[in-house]
């Protein structure tokens, strides 16, 4: 069930006192040279945060600590979707909680320009940090750029960064080297991947070589096309082989293998448009060496 902008902003009311408790003094040292460190995994399955967590992680309920602040109309624009009491948000008048979480994003974004000072990003939507999931999640987007992922986590020196940005700039040339390294093994196919963790330090100048040997520290799925192939038998047995070529070459990944009938004619962006149209395998290579 859809949740409803009036019962995001309820939500948030609640959670939001959890936002970033140490990270508040914590944006000008983050940005000054300080090694981050990677973002922490979500926890699966945890519970909604009530107003007596919010209450206890602050130490007090400070609903009536409020600070003048400069906001930016996109700020604004970001707080009002998640927040209630919009008049005191557009004259900028925040609650402590709301200050830290303008902190973190402003954090997160001057980190994302510094990373890739080549881009210009616009932040769709931002979901504050929580006790149960203690990131910052910003959505993020660069001119026509698919929607990728920035993460703020507060820590007690600053903060620390993670992004999915970084496929916009390597998928296409890992994409080409998984289909040199089966064309080598006598497959001609089609490779689309998408990783799918925000990472720190993976970025423009990562290299092919650097992606492969992550391995499990850089989590992705990879589509892949390969000319029609009849019969369950047939398909079953070109989908093994197709991943012990990928096994022995070292290709770490989760894997969806599309038999295309009549070849792969088509551009791979137009076979991604119609992959539920085919018959496919599903299968991964977690246990590469």
């Amino acid at each position: 069930m859809r949740m409803t902008k009036r019962g995001m902003k309820c939500f948030y009311v609640l959670a939001a006192g959890c936002l970033l408790i140490s990270g508040c003094g914590g944006t000008s040292k983050a940005l000054a040279g300080q090694k981050y460190s990677a973002p922490a995994k979500q926890a699966a399955g945890a519970p909604a945060e009530t107003t007596a967590d919010r209450t206890e992680s602050e130490g007090g309920n400070d609903m009536d600590d409020q600070e003048i602040m400069n906001l930016t109309e996109q700020e604004k624009k970001l707080l009002c979707e998640i927040y209630p009491m919009e008049d005191r948000i557009m004259e900028g008048r925040l609650f402590s909680y709301q200050k830290r979480t303008v902190e973190a994003f402003r954090a997160g974004m001057n980190w994302l320009s510094a990373k890739y000072p080549e881009y210009t990003f616009e932040a769709l939507s931002l979901a504050p940090a929580t006790k149960f999931y203690p990131w910052m999640t910003v959505r993020i987007r660069s001119g026509n750029s698919g929607v990728r992922e920035l993460r703020v986590t507060p820590g007690e020196e600053g903060y620390s960064f993670g992004d999915t940005f970084y496929n916009e700039l390597l998928r296409e040339k890992y994409d080409a080297k998984v289909e040199e390294l089966l064309r080598e093994a006598g497959f001609m196919t089609r490779s689309f991947t998408e990783f799918t963790a925000a990472q720190e330090k993976t970025g423009p100048e990562t290299s092919v070589e650097e992606l492969l040997e992550m391995k499990s520290l850089l989590p992705r799925m990879t589509h892949l096309y390969i000319d029609g192939v009849s019969g369950k038998e047939e398909q079953g047995s070109t989908a093994e082989a197709v991943r012990t070529a990928l096994k022995d070459a070292g290709v770490y990944g989760a894997y969806i293998l599309y038999f295309v009938p009549g070849g792969l004619i088509l551009e791979t962006e137009d076979l991604e448009k119609q992959r539920l149209q085919y018959e496919s395998s599903v299968f991964n290579c977690y246990d590469v060496k």
